[in-house]
């Protein structure tokens, strides 16, 4: 699994003009990503197995989904996750959790592990995507149906679908 970019921007750079909170070096990770995403497949075609923006419910959310529509269990590296350092303090200031914040131009993409590396390469190469990183794999199918997120303290975390949204509608 891939992810194109740090996540979490943009839903903290709109919480923080909504309500004055000061966070104004935080700027919104809005951005097309057509033409990174396309770019994707045409270079790796069939390789290419699943691909979505994680828009309403940030990273974990699209994580659940990917395991709900096929069945598997998703293991995901927090240590690999980009973030931008001062997206994950505000986070923590105002207690929501980075995993859950939403983007708007980033994507979430499944890639053949073989060629995982090959299309971090790719997508680096792309204006705005110059972090993307591999953050971890499906790990068994017809399985558990989770995500599990290997924690940089080393303990392992089950990422749910959130009850109900951290913030109103931000958009």
């Amino acid at each position: 699994m891939i992810v194109s970019g740090p996540v979490g921007a943009h839903e903290v750079a709109i919480v923080s003009r909504r309500y004055g909170l000061g966070f104004e070096k935080i700027k919104s990770d809005c951005a097309p990503i057509a033409r990174s995403a396309g770019i994707l497949v045409e270079k790796l075609g069939s390789a290419v197995k699943w691909m979505r923006d994680p828009t309403r419910g940030g990273l974990a959310t699209v994580l659940n989904e990917l395991c709900q529509e096929r069945g598997a269990e998703v293991e995901v590296e927090e240590t690999a996750v980009p973030f931008d350092e001062t997206v994950k303090a505000a986070a923590e200031v105002l207690g929501l959790d980075p995993l859950y914040l939403a983007c708007e131009g980033r994507f979430v993409a499944v890639v053949d592990g073989g060629r995982a590396e090959e299309a971090v390469r790719e997508l680096r190469l792309e204006g705005g995507c110059e972090a993307a990183s591999i953050i971890g794999t499906i790990a068994s199918v017809d399985s558990a149906v989770r995500v599990v997120l290997s924690t940089e303290f080393g303990s392992r975390r089950i990422l749910r679908y959130l009850a109900s949204d951290q913030q109103p509608r931000i958009c």
